[in-house]
């Protein structure tokens, strides 16, 4: 045999022998690995499964309205002589809130008080004194806000599940910690087109007038109870393939 072959089987062999090394180094590795991960011991926090009372809940925004809005005007034409109440003073039903002096040359009239139709708030004084003022521009605005309301919108997944006088929960950031008594009173009877939602009214307990026209509110809008079933903490709910999991020990 030539001496050429001989070198190349040597080389062959040796080559051979390496390949076997690293596959039976690596093979050593994975197991010693796996042996490794099967020891790890990973901590888990259990909790028993209790029965309780839970709510289903529909989460909306909006602003609020006063219950009722009135123009107040004044049923002659003249000047405005002056406001008797200021923006933000409750006046009661009857109470005089600005006088006007009828303008009509050669003729004295005594000053025309203008009064209010409503109880209320008043919500907007439209004419400083001096301007002249008739029957077709209202002088001022008064809000009823013993109650308020709120105009929002659901959408069309959860509208076969409104209830007219549905609990409602107000919150505003103004109140931390507190929330306000609402009810459902008013559900579109149609859908919109385009948006798919449905508009809906929630009428709201305002004792202390602290809720005021414009603020704006999160509602917790309570459509369903369920009473003595099995509940789990929110944390020990996983989510897998677009399903909700739990594990039981």
């Amino acid at each position: 045999m030539k001496r050429a072959t001989i070198v190349f089987l040597v080389l062959v062999a040796l080559l051979l022998l390496g390949i076997i090394g690293v596959v039976i180094s690596s093979r050593s590795g994975k197991e010693e690995a796996k042996s490794e991960l099967a020891e790890i011991e990973v901590p888990v926090v259990v909790d028993e499964v209790k029965l309780g009372d839970i709510e289903d809940v529909i989460e909306l925004y909006g602003y609020i309205e006063p219950s009722s809005e009135v123009n107040v005007i004044s049923k002659v034409s003249g000047k405005l002589i002056r406001n008797v109440v200021e923006e933000g003073d409750e006046v009661r039903k009857d109470q005089v809130i600005a006088y006007v002096n009828q303008d009509i040359p050669g003729v004295k009239f005594r000053h025309y008080p203008v009064e209010s139709p409503v109880r209320g708030v008043v919500a907007k004084l439209l004419f400083d004194p001096g301007a002249m003022v008739s029957p077709q521009f209202p002088i001022a605005t008064v809000v009823n806000i013993d109650k308020v309301r709120v105009k929002t919108s659901v959408i069309e997944k959860d509208y076969a599940r409104l209830r007219l006088g549905q609990l409602a929960r107000v919150y505003n950031d103004a109140y931390p910690g507190k929330w306000f008594k609402g009810k459902l009173i008013k559900i579109a009877p149609v859908l919109d087109q385009l948006s798919h939602t449905a508009e809906v009214e929630i009428e709201i307990e305002n004792p202390g007038h602290l809720l005021r026209p414009g603020m704006f509110v999160r509602i917790e809008l309570v459509v369903d109870k369920h009473q003595k079933v099995p509940i789990v903490p929110k944390t020990a709910v996983l989510k897998r393939l677009g399903k909700n999991i739990i594990y039981v020990v």
